[in-house]
């Protein structure tokens, strides 16, 4: 009885293929760049001939010759044949000797993984996949203003001291308190003038002159006990809101208008003291009041995914969770601020209030799977109909086949008792980068690279490039900056749902938790090539390394049974521990797999 049966299926059924002569069938396991799973597919091309040859040669020179053949591989495992492999003939891809009677088939796999690869580069305008669009706030809540005027006013002398007096816009003075920069209930000085100065004697120490101040907040009413604060750093709670809320408020961030202050404390009689601050966008009451034209990323992720039949899950980024996710600050953070994503093409960001909205925005679905890769540390894996994106933190730690516990693997593990390191793996420094620079290195978005002990490590630099995405959505949107951005490419942009409105996140900027040094915090200490480093010269501990060691090949013995229970994107454990699979070939006639471990 024949190990093996061979069955094309094509236009005009299913026919079995004689095969007798084929005497060597050998799988490998093989894993793309971005993946945990692992395709298999044939390590050799078949060579068939005869009657087989006539067969295909007879759908070589019809007219229906363009057509994909199906093939099934099946092997003899006890008494029952079962499939080991499935592919597709291209006939277009084979070598034909017909004097000889033989052609050479390349086989091209058909598992779980063929359809997103096959398709994975097509180019795809985002608003026809999703044609759904959002509206974003910029802000959540509102910005306050207050102001007081002060008459009359004397001091002795005047200087940088001379702040207003009066707080939440009250006419008299704070008790013990004389002059206050930020007032209770984060009331922030925004504007600062000094008018009116005359000289009431004593030389340059008693003046007579008018206050005029403005404050600003930002506020936000009823929100929920549930909730805790309100995201973002410097919030107070200024008293209960409606049943089961609290009304909060912040202090605006702000920065000397050295272009719009003027006057000279040393010399007042010389004219008005005017002190203005600039404040942030994120906090402005004027700016970005809403950015629409956007998409929810895991709707896109969702529709390029859909041709395939996928149903993708990520507990990473909201997308149908199954709460099998491990608990660290990668995953705290995501489930907090990572769940609700939204792509912008970027045109929409520089020019917010542009009537004529982006119709257009092309991308891959290979360089969108990419660049949150590079951003965030994702990784795919297809199990069944699943496409799962996760943290590598995720796949880290699953573990899988132990061949320590099997006596009979004893003296083929010794013979693997050797290791090498991939040098090519070991760069002397690491660095992120957005489609366009926006910030200095010490700033929030760009950032310092990583730099690895050259005694360990003196490879090149790694660029991990988010292709054709920015997030630092201020300095898109900023007309004195943004004539050296791109329209082209895309804004991702963070948010959080507050009584059924989207708003972005900010801390200290709009969108900051995109930004580097947010994601070097939280996000992208795992898989770096050593433990340790250096960040701005301050030593750094990462959250895990990756497995750079290459254990000799490993070969055991492996049957058709062990091959149905055998997941090799789980950690496989032997002389060195518990590794992962760099790749893996099993020779399914004389029933051994040889394992390549990293470890």
């Amino acid at each position: 009885m024949s190990k093996f049966r061979f069955y094309i299926t094509t236009t005009s059924g299913t026919t079995q293929l004689d095969a007798s002569y084929i005497s060597s069938v050998k799988i490998r396991y093989v894993k793309q760049d971005l993946f945990k799973s692992f395709k298999r597919e044939l390590s050799d091309e078949l060579r068939f001939r005869g009657a087989d040859f006539n067969l295909l040669y007879a759908i070589e020179t019809d007219v229906n010759n363009c057509q994909d053949i199906a093939l099934d591989i099946q092997k003899l495992c006890g008494s029952i044949y079962s499939s080991v492999f499935k592919g597709n003939i291209s006939l277009k891809d084979c070598v034909w000797n017909v004097g000889e009677c033989e052609v050479l088939v390349k086989v091209k796999p058909n598992d779980v993984h063929y359809c997103l690869l096959d398709t994975w580069k097509t180019e795809k305008n985002i608003f026809e996949l999703a044609p759904s669009n959002s509206t974003v706030g910029y802000q959540i809540g509102v910005i306050e203003t207050i102001t007081s005027s002060t008459d009359g006013f004397t001091s002795n002398p005047i200087d940088d001291s001379d702040k207003p007096r009066n707080a939440n816009g009250l006419s008299s003075a704070i008790a013990g308190i004389t002059y206050l920069d930020v007032l209770p209930e984060a009331w922030t000085v925004v504007r600062n003038t000094i008018t009116n100065i005359v000289s009431i004697g004593g030389g340059n120490y008693n003046f007579n002159f008018s206050l005029r101040t403005e404050w600003k907040r930002q506020r936000v009413n009823n929100y929920p006990n549930i909730a805790g604060t309100p995201f973002g750093s410097g919030w107070v709670n200024i008293g209960a809101g409606t049943v089961g809320t609290t009304n909060w408020a912040r202090a605006i961030s702000k920065a000397i208008d050295n272009d719009n202050s003027s006057g000279n404390y040393s010399n007042p009689l010389s004219g008005d003291i005017i002190e203005v601050y600039t404040i942030p966008a994120a906090q402005s009451e004027t700016q970005f009041a809403e950015l629409d034209n956007g998409m929810l990323l895991n709707s896109i992720i969702e529709a390029f995914a859909l041709p395939c039949g996928y149903n993708v899950i990520s507990n990473f980024l909201g997308i149908n969770n199954d709460a099998t996710n491990p608990t660290n600050t990668a995953y705290t953070t995501a489930l907090q601020v990572y769940q609700n994503i939204f792509i912008y093409q970027k045109s929409d960001i520089k020019r917010p209030y542009d009537l004529n909205n982006a119709i257009k925005g092309i991308i891959t679905f290979e360089k969108l799977l990419l660049a949150i890769n590079a951003m965030f540390e994702l990784y795919f894996s297809i199990e069944g109909t699943d496409l799962r994106i996760e943290h590598i933190s995720y796949f880290d730690n699953v573990n899988g086949l132990d061949l320590t516990t099997n006596p009979n693997y004893a003296t083929w593990l010794k013979s693997a008792n050797g290791y090498s390191y991939k040098t090519n793996e070991l760069p002397k420094s690491e660095k992120w980068q957005f489609m366009e620079t926006t910030d200095s290195l010490a700033g929030t978005f760009d950032y310092y690279p990583i730099l690895y002990s050259s005694n360990c490590a003196n490879g090149e630099e790694r660029i991990r490039t988010m292709q054709d995405i920015t997030t630092n959505i201020e300095y898109v949107s900023n007309s004195a900056t943004n004539g050296a951005i791109s329209d082209l490419g895309f804004c991702l942009i963070a948010t959080f749902n507050y009584l059924g409105r989207d708003y972005i996140f900010s801390d200290v900027k709009a969108n900051d938790i995109l930004g580097l040094k947010y994601l070097y915090q939280n996000i992208l200490s795992w898989n770096r090539p050593l433990i340790s480093a250096t960040i701005n010269d301050l030593p750094v501990t990462f959250n895990s390394a990756k497995k750079i060691r290459t254990q000799k090949a490993i070969t055991v013995p492996f049957c058709c049974t062990d091959e149905a229970i055998f997941d090799p994107a789980k950690n496989i454990n032997a002389e060195f521990g518990w590794g992962v699979l760099d790749s893996a070939e099993y020779d399914t006639v004389k029933g051994f797999i040889t394992l390549n471990l990293l470890v």
